[in-house]
């Protein structure tokens, strides 16, 4: 599980730039981890669309609380990457969403 960049608060770009760079150095499975409460930025949908266009990420650890991108995420994504919860409070919406779990 590879967190997103924390304190500096890099753009979507510099994200995208940050989990890429990481998938070249390994060939091991990857899940995201977007924490914005922690790292002070979210992975947007945007971004994810590029992000999980690379092999090494199977799944994300979502924990923004944003149910409409975590709904986004499931229906985009759902087939291919698999989408846990990271917030209790928010694992029975998710899992209702089609969420494959949580972390």
């Amino acid at each position: 599980m590879i967190t997103t960049p924390y304190y500096n608060r890099c753009s979507q770009t510099g994200i995208l730039r940050y989990y890429s760079d990481i998938c070249r150095q390994t060939n091991l499975p990857i899940i995201a981890y977007d924490v914005p409460s922690r790292t002070g930025i979210e992975i947007k949908i945007d971004t994810y669309r590029d992000l999980l266009g690379q092999k090494q990420i199977v799944g994300v650890k979502e924990c923004s609380g944003n149910l409409a991108k975590i709904s986004a995420l499931i229906r985009e994504f759902g087939e291919d990457v698999c989408i846990y919860s990271g917030d209790d409070s928010l694992n029975l919406p998710i899992y209702a969403l089609g969420g494959h779990g949580c972390i």
